[in-house]
């Protein structure tokens, strides 16, 4: 019985599945901007997940010390502009900011389906006595797999959550984009260290 008591806490405590909402670039808001210079125009917001209303994955970004930072560049020039890791660096305080590849992120903070099947042990359970003609009482279990509907609704919830999240970051992810002229790309990164701080974006050209 005891072993029942705590599997069924655990499954209370670590709640349902959460559904993650695809990020709408046209409904960020920049709130931060850097200096702008005669080629670029950057603008970012800390807190994306928060923004958006995906609520648990902003919990996760703090949990493991990470903030996924909405970024707006704007190519003021008259030629295409290329971003990647070797010319696009980030910097605060004058120190390297550390991002994360794409894989590393999501590994981090994805849901995991398979947790959520535990509900399946859930019952209810109840507990019945029969007595036969000689006087003899035998106890019997019966299990209701109540918790089997559930649990298979939350590992569906989660793997389709996943491959939102999974989707978002390539989508969205600003390395190794192509700006036109006079174009703007929105996307976000995932850095290491949950910041406070103005964020510096050096193009080197």
């Amino acid at each position: 019985m005891k072993a029942i008591y705590f599997l069924v806490l655990f499954l209370i405590l670590s709640g349902c599945a959460a559904t993650y909402r695809p990020i709408k670039t046209n409904e960020l808001k920049f709130t931060q901007s850097q200096k702008s210079e005669d080629f670029l125009e950057i603008n970012y917001e800390y807190n994306t997940y928060y923004s958006t209303y995906n609520i648990r994955y902003h919990k996760k970004d703090k949990k493991y010390d990470f903030n996924t930072v909405a970024v707006e560049i704007i190519n003021k020039t008259t030629i295409p502009i290329i971003i990647n890791k070797e010319n696009f660096k980030i910097y605060s305080d004058s120190t390297k900011v550390d991002l994360l590849s794409n894989m590393e992120y999501i590994n981090k903070v994805k849901q995991k389906p398979g947790l959520y099947l535990f509900h399946t042990l859930w019952g209810p359970w109840s507990f019945q006595s029969i007595t036969d003609p000689a006087g003899n009482t035998t106890k019997k279990i019966k299990f209701l797999p109540i918790g089997l509907v559930i649990g298979i609704a939350n590992a569906i919830v989660a793997n389709k959550s996943n491959k939102r999240l999974e989707d978002d970051i390539e989508r969205l992810n600003i390395y190794e984009k192509t700006i036109q002229p006079q174009d703007t790309l929105i996307g976000i990164i995932n850095i290491k260290g949950n910041y406070i701080r103005e964020l510096d974006f050096r193009y080197l050209e």
